[in-house]
């Protein structure tokens, strides 16, 4: 993503029941309390930012 994900803007996207993938979006990382709005809504998909995913890749 271009920016960091809001609950609002993924709600108007929509998605596949049982789709699951990784969304990384620039730096800082989400609060926790976005994190966890998020993954009660969408807990099959990984929010990370872009740190995170690179240190998760090293």
């Amino acid at each position: 993503m271009g920016r960091p994900p809001e609950f609002i803007s993924l709600a108007a996207r929509g998605a596949e029941p049982g789709w699951q993938g990784v969304i990384v979006h620039p730096d800082p990382p989400l609060a926790n309390v976005e994190k966890e709005l998020l993954k009660a809504s969408w807990g099959r998909l990984t929010f990370l930012s872009m740190s995170q995913w690179l240190a998760e890749r090293a």
